[in-house]
């Protein structure tokens, strides 16, 4: 499922709708921040995104909406910092390098979110949790202190708990902060919008069930294993990746690697999604690259163990070992 999957207003899953409801009330009540988290797949990014926009048709509203993740190639600190700085007006040197001053100029813009003559500051920060280097010190948080014409909305995958973490590392206080579910859709919800059975309620085993399955079939292609090389390549990278990337990662030629992905579409196509004509490569969603991250951790472990094994075919047998030869005996039988 594409991380930039929307939905008109009258197709929302339950669990989409219910979760909209309680956006509104909060957009109507006191409060700086809404968290919202649920399952991957089950609708967050659909609602950040409806969310901008609508507050996109008001007037007095200046929104700024980040998605982060590896499809969109904000995976850090840095790129978001410089991305909501300059989505509110802000001038941002390229490429950004000094996080500090990011830091120290957004906190300004945003205490700065007082005056009732002011626009309201709208933050949506979709996926936060795929941020390889958030801060973990809520006293470092950009977000930690928030004017009073600035919300904000944070989404990450996880449960109630994983929420209350993430608030605490904003740096938010409990009485500041609305969370929000976001429920997974029925089996037959999923089936009738096109959403894929592993983000459904039951899951049909999740990413990880996919991931196995997709191995499976690689494994029985001619070429499987270059296959499977390139996708945990790309699990591990930062940002979507060309073919002629692969080509240099595989050590193999640029045409060669558009061979290595057209052959393997009907397989990679269940976890994987391409810009035409065969430009530049990503997951459908950020639970399958993890997957099939973790699924690459796993393979790497057991090959290194099984390199780190002694081949039994080289060691004698356990009698061999215990029992001594007949020469050996010979030679300490006391000769008469």
């Amino acid at each position: 499922m594409e991380k930039e999957r929307s939905h008109a207003a009258s197709s929302w899953t339950e669990g989409e709708e219910r979760a909209r409801e309680a956006i509104e009330r909060w957009r109507a009540a006191p409060g700086p921040a809404c968290l919202l988290h649920g399952p991957p797949g089950a609708g967050k990014t659909a609602l950040c995104t409806r969310l901008v926009a609508d507050a996109g048709g008001r007037t007095g509203i200046c929104a700024a909406l980040v998605q982060v993740g590896r499809a969109s190639r904000f995976v850090s600190e840095q790129e978001i910092l410089a991305s909501l700085l300059e989505q509110l007006g802000e001038d941002v040197l390229h490429p950004p390098r000094d996080v500090l001053k990011l830091r120290s100029d957004l906190r300004n813009r945003l205490a700065n979110g007082q005056d009732e003559d002011e626009p309201e500051v709208l933050l949506v920060l979709d996926g936060l949790d795929e941020c390889v280097d958030w801060p973990l010190d809520a006293q470092v948080s950009t977000l930690r202190e928030l004017g009073k014409r600035v919300r904000c909305v944070v989404s990450i995958a996880g449960g109630e708990g994983d929420a209350h973490a993430w608030r605490e590392r904003l740096g938010w206080k409990d009485c500041d902060v609305r969370l929000v579910e976001v429920a997974p859709p029925s089996p037959a919800a999923a089936e009738a919008r096109g959403i894929p059975s592993w983000a459904a309620a039951g899951g049909n085993g999740g990413p990880e069930v996919l991931a196995a399955e997709v191995e499976r079939e690689l494994r029985l292609l001619e070429r499987g294993a270059v296959a499977l090389a390139l996708l945990s390549a790309l699990a591990r990278a930062l940002a979507p990746l060309e073919p002629e990337d692969f080509a240099e990662l595989l050590e193999i030629d640029d045409v060669a690697a558009l061979d290595l992905l057209r052959g393997c579409v009907p397989s990679l196509g269940q976890l994987l999604r391409w810009d035409e004509p065969m430009g530049a490569v990503r997951f459908q969603h950020e639970a399958l690259r993890v997957a099939w991250e973790q699924r690459s951790a796993g393979r790497d472990e057991a090959e290194a163990v099984e390199a780190r094994r002694p081949d039994v075919r080289c060691l004698p047998s356990r009698q061999e070992a215990t029992t001594p030869t007949r020469s050996a005996i010979s030679a300490r039988r006391p000769h008469g």
